[in-house]
């Protein structure tokens, strides 16, 4: 099953206004795909729900500012062990 995770979007100090941000979030995102493969997950639950719920031969797509890399790496550990534990 395809499924799509976002997480909170990556904030750069004084990139954006304040009325910006109030009116943008990764919530509103979920909500305005309106599709129920489209989740929203804070990113200290993400490595959690991927143990969960992939199984082995999953593609796994990761795209992102800051430090969503970490993701990256510890999927890529987990792959070279060849079990999610």
């Amino acid at each position: 099953m395809n499924k799509l995770i976002i997480t909170d979007i990556y904030d750069v100090a004084g990139r954006e206004k304040k009325e910006i941000k109030k009116e943008v979030s990764s919530e509103k995102l979920i909500k305005a795909i309106k599709k129920p493969e489209a989740i929203y997950l804070p990113k200290n639950e993400i490595i959690d729900y991927l143990r969960k719920n992939l199984q082995g031969g999953e593609v796994v797509i990761i795209m992102g500012a800051g430090d969503i890399y970490n993701l990256t790496i510890y999927l890529t550990k987990l792959a070279n062990k060849k079990k999610i534990k």
